[in-house]
C-alpha cells in the first residue's frame, strides 16, 4: 500500500491543479495527431477521443433544438390538415342548401391556412439553421477550426425564427374558436 501512496498523491495534485474545461495535455513522447508539421502544411484529420466526446457533447443541444422543431413542424402540419379538411367540407355544401350560411367561415379557414403555412415555413428555416449548426459543430471540431461567431448567429437565427413560428400559430389558435365551428 505504501506504493499507492505517492501514485495517488501525485494524481490528485494534478487532478485539483487542472481546470476542468481544458483538454488534456499530451505527453511529449507521443506524437501530436493534429499538429501541423513545421515545413509542410499538411493536416492529420483524425481527432482524438477528446476532441469526439466533445464535439458529440456541443452538438447535444442544437440536436435537441431539432428535434423539437421537428415536432413543432408536425403539430402545424397536423392542424393545416384540419383547416384544408373543413374547408373542402364547407365548399361542398351546395347554394341552396339549409347550411349555405355556414360557407361564410371559408374566408376565415383560408386565413388561418395561411398563417399555419407561414409558421411552418419558418420553423422549416428554424430547422435548417438548427441542421447547419449542427454541421458546422462537427466540420469545425473535425478541423479544429473555431465556430463560436457562426455558431452563435446560426442559433439566434433558429430561435428568431421558431419565435415567429410560434406567434403565427398563436394566431392561429385565437382564430380557431369561433362561431361556425360549433355548428354541424
Amino acid at each position: 500500500m505504501e506504493w499507492m501512496e505517492p501514485c495517488c498523491t501525485r494524481f490528485l495534485a494534478v487532478a485539483v491543479a487542472a481546470p476542468f474545461h481544458r483538454k488534456p495535455a499530451m505527453s511529449q513522447d507521443s506524437p501530436p495527431v493534429r499538429q501541423m508539421v513545421q515545413g509542410d502544411h499538411t493536416m492529420s484529420f483524425v481527432p482524438t477521443i477528446v476532441e469526439m466526446t466533445d464535439m458529440f457533447s456541443r452538438a447535444a443541444a442544437p440536436a435537441f433544438f431539432l428535434g423539437a422543431v421537428a415536432a413543432f413542424i408536425s403539430l402545424l402540419t397536423a392542424r393545416l390538415g384540419t383547416v384544408v379538411a373543413r374547408a373542402r367540407l364547407l365548399n361542398a355544401i351546395p347554394e341552396g342548401s339549409e347550411k349555405a350560411h355556414m360557407r361564410d367561415d371559408v374566408p376565415r379557414l383560408k386565413t388561418r391556412a395561411r398563417l399555419l403555412r407561414n409558421g411552418i415555413l419558418l420553423s422549416l428555416g428554424s430547422g435548417l439553421c438548427a441542421g447547419l449548426l449542427l454541421g458546422v459543430v462537427f466540420a469545425t471540431g473535425f478541423f479544429g477550426l473555431r465556430y463560436s461567431y457562426g455558431a452563435g448567429i446560426l442559433f439566434i437565427v433558429a430561435t428568431l425564427l421558431l419565435c415567429g413560428a410560434i406567434v403565427r400559430f398563436a394566431q392561429d389558435v385565437i382564430m380557431d374558436l369561433h362561431e361556425f365551428d360549433y355548428l354541424e
